[in-house]
């Protein structure tokens, strides 16, 4: 499941080269990015959540280390993209909580099947944050310079998307709001409301009646 779920991710434009690579022997800088990105987000999300939840009786806890590796691995890959859960959400710290709405809002990579800001996106982002940081006046990945044009719509899908989910967050606390007047009367109608952040976050990007999508595929120059 974990795989067909990872495959799903990766978007029709890298498949496409990968089953072309034994031919051609060559990979776009799209392809090595999605790839190596996607690992990365696989791997350091996996790690994150054991080290938040592998002493939480209410989930990870009371697995053996073997299990627990397992569903953190499986937590990763699905908050991006599928949506499933092997272990109780609500029982989760609040630091895996935060952590599992970047990974929904990150997302799968542009082309798949999965909704987000696209690993790209948030690729070409972090990686001008490093060579900002390094002093260079371009952003460098795997020794090929991205042109202005692509870092500029990563930026542009980021800041309109965070104010997309900001903005519907701020609805759904005013809606909490009024409902808190009559929480006793109407308490499913407030789990609901109380869940809205995370089904935004989650949606985000998707063919799901969501305010905005952004997606786009890198060049290279």
């Amino acid at each position: 499941v974990m795989a067909l779920i990872a495959i799903g991710g990766l978007g029709f434009v890298v498949w496409s080269e990968l089953l072309e690579f034994r031919r051609q022997r060559k990979l776009s800088l799209h392809t090595r990015v999605v790839l190596a990105g996607t690992a990365v987000m696989i791997l350091s999300g996996a790690l994150l959540i054991l080290l938040l939840e592998h002493d939480n009786p209410a989930t990870l806890g009371p697995m053996g280390w073997g299990d627990k590796i397992l569903n953190a691995l499986f937590g990763s890959i699905t908050c991006r993209t599928a949506g499933f859960n092997t272990f109780d959400l609500a029982g989760m710290h609040s630091g895996s909580k935060v952590l599992f709405c970047v990974l929904m809002f990150i997302g799968a990579c542009p082309g798949s099947t999965g909704g987000g800001i696209k690993v790209t996106t948030f690729t070409v982002i972090m990686m001008t944050v490093w060579c900002v940081i390094r002093g260079k006046s371009e952003t460098v990945i795997f020794r090929r310079r991205v042109g202005q044009e692509a870092v500029y719509k990563a930026l542009a899908i980021l800041m309109v998307s965070l104010l997309a989910v900001l903005l519907c967050l701020h609805q759904a606390m005013y809606l909490n709001h009024l409902l808190a007047v009559d929480y006793q009367r109407s308490e499913q109608e407030a789990a609901v409301v109380r869940t809205l952040g995370t089904e935004l976050v989650r949606d985000y990007g998707t063919d799901k009646p969501v305010v905005l999508v952004g997606r786009y595929t890198l060049g290279e120059n």
